[in-house]
């Protein structure tokens, strides 16, 4: 049985209608890609032309029998169910994946991470990122798309393809949800298929079943908004953490995030932390005991004590949050600036942070020590 991967020719080309019309080849394939009642809507994939010099001509050639048809193929029958075989022919052509996703890669090669588990390929985009390529041939999972991630993960790359034959409705709602909610991560989801036309090797035909929203040239992308959001609350924390540092060991041990919480344990169930809005910032406590009555006894032990409380905090609004909907916490307001705001603004909003991070701290640690014990007796 004759391998598509071994031979470079053996691909599915598309000419222009230019040539179509205009050079004369053995035959072409015709796929119909719709139809409506007295109206039919083709696409013409071409491969290998014949001369046309009107639509009489090109009647006649349907007649006469030599337009060939686009034949699916199954995969054993096309790559004897080995990947080995695809992954080598993507690594020299990987043109042709570039020019169904409508990307440009280059510089292809198989890779091994640290730990000895092997990427099948990892390319490079014109900007530099790297892109993870992974293929598969066999029943689709769920255990292959966290393979996907963990490379994507710890190769830093900045994009990944995932090839398979089917998708789940499932996966396609991950990999649609991760393009959406990350602003520096493109995720592509693409299916595979062989087909051909007569007695010709069969090709690979790749269709993108879910990819990255195309970004505007606009600033206002969402894409771009996202990113430029992480970088300022990364910006954010990278100045607010080193000023906490010098009054409290509390966030010591935090490295730097772009999200718009940063958080530190005070023990089991327990949790400091600073949170970043576009226009204010928050320094709060919440209790997580992951028991829903252990957390309402503990935040009414600890509300009982509100006067007493509070009396050691900073001037900002408090708030005392007891809603089913959200954690069990106590939440002080510094509305002086947040990431979106001047940062000349930011240092005044940081020192206000960590001045009312340090008074909670020490309001609440008496209480919390003699809550601690007291949940430790009940779970002997």
């Amino acid at each position: 049985m004759q391998n598509a991967f071994q031979l470079d020719e053996d691909r599915l080309g598309f000419p222009s209608w230019h040539d179509v019309w205009s050079k004369r080849s053995p035959a072409i394939g015709i796929g119909f890609i719709g139809a409506l009642p007295r109206l039919f809507i083709a696409e013409f994939f071409i491969v290998n032309t014949t001369p046309f010099t009107n639509l009489s001509a090109l009647m006649d050639t349907l007649e006469n029998g030599t337009v060939g048809r686009i034949e699916h193929v199954p995969f054993p029958d096309a790559w004897a169910e080995d990947k080995r075989d695809l992954t080598n022919w993507m690594q020299n052509n990987i043109d042709v994946l570039n020019a169904s996703l409508g990307i440009e890669l280059i510089e292809a090669e198989h890779k091994q991470e640290a730990d000895g588990r092997n990427v099948d390929l990892l390319a490079e985009s014109q900007s530099g990122d790297l892109v993870v390529i992974e293929t598969q041939l066999g029943d689709n999972s769920h255990d292959h798309l966290g393979k996907v991630l963990t490379h994507l993960a710890s190769f830093e790359a900045k994009a990944a393809i995932w090839i398979a034959p089917e998708t789940r409705p499932e996966q396609i709602s991950v990999v649609s949800w991760i393009n959406e909610n990350t602003a520096d991560t493109d995720f592509y989801l693409v299916k595979i298929e062989a087909v051909r036309i007569a007695d010709s090797p069969p090709a690979p035909l790749f269709t993108t079943v879910v990819g990255p929203d195309p970004a505007p040239s606009t600033n206002g992308s969402p894409k771009k908004e996202l990113a430029e959001r992480d970088r300022r609350r990364r910006k954010f924390w990278a100045e607010l953490l080193p000023r906490s540092n010098k009054k409290t060991s509390r966030f010591s041990s935090i490295s730097l995030e772009r999200s718009s919480r940063v958080i530190s344990s005070a023990g089991a169930g327990f949790k400091f932390m600073y949170r970043i809005n576009e226009h204010d910032g928050q320094v709060g406590f919440a209790i997580d005991f992951g028991d829903a009555q252990k957390n309402q006894d503990v935040f009414g032990q600890l509300h009982a004590q509100q006067n007493q409380i509070e009396a050691h905090l900073s001037d900002w609004p408090t708030e005392w949050i007891d809603e089913e909907d959200q954690p069990y916490s106590i939440v002080q307001h510094i509305d002086l600036a947040g990431w979106a705001d001047d940062q000349k603004t930011w240092p005044a909003a940081q020192e206000a942070m960590t001045d009312a991070m340090v008074k909670l701290e020490k309001a609440l640690l008496p209480h919390l020590s003699r809550l601690s014990k007291e949940v430790a007796v009940e779970q002997q």
